[in-house]
């Protein structure tokens, strides 16, 4: 980000109007804090000028920076829509949809459907309803949220609408060779002892077995349950190990355990098709939520963050809008690029081509001078909002194709030195041309830069525990908080004052990978184990 201000500035000076400028941000608070970092800069450049011309420019610049564009993709779309509304299709007087406002409104718009549809389910539905079911069992959410979510996925990927390929799937037929498999299974552990810890191991295949032929008797067998019920078979019996010594007359434990292990690799291939298939014909049954909130919207005149940048896109497949637009913006400055998905890097590289009748964004290249771009794979945020670090490497390769000079910044003084090599030895080999980190401060000698803090009861009956570990970690996690900021002298860096410190509570931040686990909130136990490390 220095740097792309750095960059703005040596524009400026140069003679680029304010109001030519584009400069693109993650987040408000980002674009905030770079306006405040440009005027800053260009008081600086300023007061170091000894051009008196371009000293005014400088001072001019300063005065009218809020006539240059500074903000996120989804404010520069909604800029461009307001140039051109009717090239784009869009009410001219439309309303933006906040993240949250939009979930609001696609929650209504669900929340119709759903009920419409659970009065005469299709068979797809229903049969979605009993795995998400299990689900439920499992981690404590709710179906009907589930599938909500997976519509907002779709809606969030409506510029890919073709449906998804349906493979050659006979359900019924694949669940009838398993359960043939599973009896020939059952059979051969019914020969071994009843106490046998194999015999045991087996037991949740056997009941499964019996519920199945309990289920035909009374003729209520039924597919969706039996595929529900199928693949969790290798999760009860995950522990199941071949034991030594006689297992049975006439039958070794080895070929009881071979059967298994058949079965089990049966079950997974048997898992993937399903899902593979259930998720096809889902799609096309939630296709309709989608399509239904675009109606929603397009009534009250809204747009939310994937309408700014399809209707930006397709505005700028208008050739005259394009030329027009191109010749508004000067200059345009990408920061976080790394978090670019394709259609952001379409509409930027699309404003910034040389040529005004190209269409197609890879074979734009820009014009002289007109894009800046900085990003780093190694912060991106994964999967957000689309974010694709490897479209990053591709649009940055196609780049210097095109003839753009890339520059390599490899200096961080935000972290000491043993944080930087930790980082650069876990990912110098996960991350396609991975740039190491340098120029990290020297930290404490007397205090470790990277701690893996061990848990005091990991182990369940038999080995480690996950349910173990997230029993004891919050009581651990407190413990060593306390340890830290009353008993252990370490400090910390204040990067207001770039001073060492002594750790306070106010340094001390908690990431969790998730806020639940089986429906308990872990950060409510970090917080009950905090007070009672206090009193």
């Amino acid at each position: 980000t220095t740097a792309l201000v750095d960059r703005m500035v040596e524009a400026i000076a140069a003679g680029t109007p304010v109001e030519t400028i584009a400069a693109v941000t993650f987040t408000h608070a980002a674009a905030g804090n770079m306006k405040l970092r440009v005027r800053q800069k260009l008081e600086q450049r300023r007061a170091a000028e000894s051009d008196p011309k371009i000293r005014e420019s400088l001072a001019t610049a300063a005065r009218t920076l809020d006539r240059a564009f500074i903000g996120t993709i989804h404010a520069f779309c909604a800029q461009l829509l307001r140039r051109r509304p009717v090239e784009a299709g869009v009410d001219p007087v439309f309303q933006e949809l906040a993240q949250p406002d939009a979930l609001r409104v696609f929650g209504r718009v669900f929340r119709r459907w759903i009920e419409q549809r659970l009065a005469s389910p299709s068979p797809t539905l229903v049969r979605a309803l009993a795995r998400l079911a299990w689900r439920e069992e499992r981690d404590g959410a709710e179906p009907l949220d589930a599938l909500r979510q997976a519509a907002w996925s779709l809606a969030e990927w409506r510029d890919f609408p073709c449906s998804w390929e349906k493979r050659d799937f006979e359900r019924d037929a694949a669940i009838e060779r398993l359960i043939v498999k599973a009896e020939a299974t059952v059979e051969l552990r019914n020969r071994g002892r009843q106490g046998d810890p194999l015999y045991l191991g087996l037991r949740p295949l056997a009941d499964f077995v019996d519920r199945v032929h309990r289920a035909r008797q009374a003729g209520r067998v039924e597919g969706d349950l039996i595929e529900t019920a199928i693949p969790r078979l290798p999760r009860d019996i995950r522990w199941l190990k071949p034991g030594g010594g006689k297992y049975g007359e006439g039958i070794s434990r080895e070929a009881v355990f071979a059967s298994w292990e058949a079965l089990k690799a049966a079950i997974e291939e048997f898992g993937q098709s399903a899902d593979a298939d259930l998720a096809a014909n889902l799609r096309d049954e939630l296709w309709e939520v989608a399509g239904l909130y675009q109606q929603a919207k397009q009534r009250a005149g809204q747009l939310d963050f994937m309408d700014l940048l399809l209707y930006t896109r397709d505005l700028l497949r208008h050739d005259d809008a394009r030329a027009e637009l191109q010749q508004a913006y000067q200059r345009i400055f990408v920061d976080e690029f790394q978090d670019t998905d394709p259609l952001q890097a379409e509409i930027l590289l699309l404003l910034a081509a040389a040529n005004p009748a190209e269409r197609d964004w890879r074979h734009a290249a820009p014009a002289p001078g007109k894009l800046f771009v900085v990003g780093d794979p190694k912060q991106s945020i994964y999967r957000f909002r689309r974010a694709d670090a490897r479209l990053f490497h591709r649009v940055c390769q196609d780049l210097v194709a095109a003839g753009v000079s890339p520059h390599k910044l490899s200096t961080s003084t935000r972290s000491n030195r043993i944080i930087q090599d930790f980082v650069n030895a876990a990912f110098h080999q996960t991350i396609a041309d991975y740039l190491p980190l340098e120029g990290g401060i020297e930290g404490q000698p007397e205090q470790p830069a990277v701690i893996a803090l061990p848990m005091p009861h990991p182990y369940g009956s038999r080995n480690i525990s996950k349910a173990k570990i997230e029993e004891c970690s919050p009581e651990a996690v407190a413990a060593f908080i306390r340890w830290l900021t009353l008993d252990s002298g370490w400090k910390v860096r204040d990067p207001s004052t770039q001073r060492w410190t002594p750790v306070k509570p106010e340094h001390v931040c908690i990431l969790f990978r998730r806020f639940t686990n089986f429906g308990a909130d872990l950060t409510q136990e970090i917080g009950r184990a905090s007070c009672r490390e206090r009193v």
